[in-house]
């Protein structure tokens, strides 16, 4: 089963950042409900093996998030395959990463060591580019690349299951996992 493990966000910033979004003309836009914060792409992972990461996943506890994007950018050389909004430096959120990666190697699911970059990606753009989108894509990011959202809150993150499609991918969210650091109970030890 194709997964990974993603931020959802407020609904009101997905239809801020699809708002945003429709001014570009080029590529294919992420639909509002399908826009998160990966933290950790799986690939195809068998159930019973991420139902072993589930229950690991289950003991991490962190606190809520405040999060906030810093900026567009395109990604991928003078033919950018995609566009995405920075997410701004947070220490908690890269914890929360590594923390991440290590239950995956508990449950002997490693995967590539790549430097993280928390972003949400807003548009997809095909390889070769069609005539006109590098200018297109230019033009977008001159007007709107400064973008800076308000600070929002990330009160969970969850395993969402990735089916690809001809009009791209669908994510069912298979589980989720609430950030409440939650005092250990009086007498209990």
């Amino acid at each position: 089963m194709r997964s990974f493990l993603a931020l959802p966000l407020p609904v009101d910033l997905q239809d801020e950042l699809e708002d945003l979004a429709l001014g570009l003309r080029a590529g294919r836009l992420v639909p509002a409900e399908n826009l998160h914060v990966t933290l950790a792409f799986l690939g195809e992972q068998s159930e019973a093996d991420l139902e072993q990461l589930h229950q690991e996943l289950l003991t991490l506890s962190f606190d809520p998030l405040l999060l906030k994007i810093q900026g567009l950018e395109a990604r991928g050389g003078k033919q950018p395959g995609l566009l995405w909004a920075r997410i701004a430096p947070d220490a908690t959120l890269t914890a929360l990463h590594k923390a991440i990666r290590g239950k995956l190697r508990l449950c002997g699911l490693e995967l590539p060591r790549e430097r993280f970059r928390p972003h949400i990606t807003l548009a997809r753009f095909p390889r070769p580019q069609r005539r006109g989108d590098g200018e297109e894509i230019l033009s977008f990011l001159r007007a709107e690349g400064g973008y800076a959202s308000r600070a929002f809150p990330c009160d969970r993150f969850a395993l969402f299951r990735s089916e690809l499609g001809a009009d791209g991918a669908s994510y069912e969210e298979l589980a989720g996992y609430p950030f409440c650091r939650q005092p250990p109970l009086k007498g209990v030890k």
